[in-house]
């Protein structure tokens, strides 16, 4: 039996990097399945992020009485 390899790693900083999963497959020698296993902590924690950037922007806008959104700063 051959040795197996972490590519958990690879794949999670070739995320990162803003590759789609079909080049971090190719790249890993990986099914698109094992991909998104080996990824889910940092989709994760993208989501994490993008959901605390549309929170802290919702907090910055405020509607007038008039209907008009404005930002505040």
């Amino acid at each position: 039996m051959g040795r197996s390899y972490n590519l958990t790693k690879p794949a999670c900083e070739l995320l990162e990097a803003g590759c789609e999963d079909d080049l971090i497959a190719a790249v890993t020698v990986q099914s698109p399945a094992m991909v998104l296993h080996c990824t889910k902590k940092v989709r994760l924690k993208f989501r994490a992020v993008q959901a605390q950037q549309k929170r802290t922007e919702q907090k910055q806008n405020v509607w007038t009485v008039e209907g008009r959104l404005e930002r505040t700063l």
